[in-house]
């Protein structure tokens, strides 16, 4: 019997496969693709 290991969004806690887990730090793409804007929109703030 082989055990298929969850993978779990580190931020919302949603269900994730393993290729997104390991693409996106353990972010679901949503969570990634949020903390990704987030951090350049500090970028383009800081450069005005």
């Amino acid at each position: 019997m082989r055990y298929s290991r969850k993978y779990y969004c580190v931020v919302c806690g949603r269900e994730i496969d393993r290729e997104e887990f390991d693409d996106h730090d353990g972010l679901c793409w949503e969570c990634w693709d949020n903390q990704l804007t987030r951090e350049s929109d500090s970028v383009f703030e800081e450069l005005i």
